[in-house]
């Protein structure tokens, strides 16, 4: 569905859901005593992968995920991966996919996942997946400089994932440059990009995302007030014409952070 489109017909729908979500977010600079962090550092030439988990429902999926898990974790630790943290999905605000939480890893380098992947045992571990998992969408990409994200339990986060449109391919860019005045002036910020990621996936047929977007906003209300903005309004049509998928999720720091 065009967003503008989902906006306009479901405005109230999803004011009303973002409201349910205000008690994440606070204005103000400084960080209160009481705000749980989540620091997610990568240091240049490792490989980052952000994994977007949707598990299956019922005992004998829980019990499957544990297994997977234990022996997933186990060998991969064996070659470098670091889990590094994980942010719980509120919501899904555009698209059908509805993750549970977005998980953070790092390999030491693309190498290093490489081994693994070709690791005696692994093929028989990964194809236990489908029982424990819905889907699970997993996005890689070399970091190419040292870099941090630190997460605050006093914001609100979305992850933007874009399929640009081959005919338009310039039209998502622009519209990310053009919004981004908007953006500020309604309390949020480019966080994060992912471009071109790597991508693998449980569902058969479904391309890679050229991009992955995270804003941090300073409120849930910061983003009504941004989709309501003649700065998205007047763009918008560069979003819709310039994509030809997009999904937009709503997370939090999990509170067990």
């Amino acid at each position: 569905m065009l967003i503008s489109g989902y906006v306009r017909t479901l405005s109230k729908p999803l004011s009303a859901a973002l409201l349910c979500l205000a008690g994440l977010g606070v204005h103000g600079s400084e960080i209160p005593a009481d705000t749980k962090t989540l620091e997610i550092p990568y240091r240049e030439g490792q490989l980052m992968s952000l994994i977007a988990v949707d598990p299956k429902e019922g005992e004998a999926a829980a019990t499957a995920r544990q297994k997977y898990l234990g022996g997933a974790i186990r060998l991969a630790r064996e070659y470098g991966l670091e889990t590094l943290g994980s942010l719980s999905v509120s919501m899904a605000i555009i698209g059908d996919f509805h993750p549970s939480a977005l998980v953070f890893y790092a390999w030491p380098s693309e190498e290093a996942e490489a081994k693994f992947a070709s690791a005696p045992g692994w093929a028989s571990i990964r194809e236990t997946r489908p029982f424990g998992w819905d889907e699970l969408r997993i996005h890689d990409r070399v970091a190419t400089k040292n870099e941090a994200m630190t997460f605050r339990s006093d914001r609100f986060y979305t992850l933007a994932t874009a399929w640009v449109n081959p005919e338009h391919p310039q039209d998502y860019e622009t519209y990310l440059k053009n919004i981004e005045p908007a953006m500020a002036a309604a309390g949020g910020r480019f966080f994060y990009e992912m471009e071109s990621p790597d991508f693998a996936t449980l569902k058969d047929g479904l391309e890679k995302p050229s991009r992955l977007t995270l804003v941090e906003w300073e409120e849930p209300a910061a983003l009504d007030r941004f989709l309501n903005s003649q700065g998205f309004k007047r763009n918008a049509k560069l979003l819709n014409r310039g994509t030809s998928a997009f999904e937009l999720l709503a997370l939090s720091v999990n509170p067990r952070t």
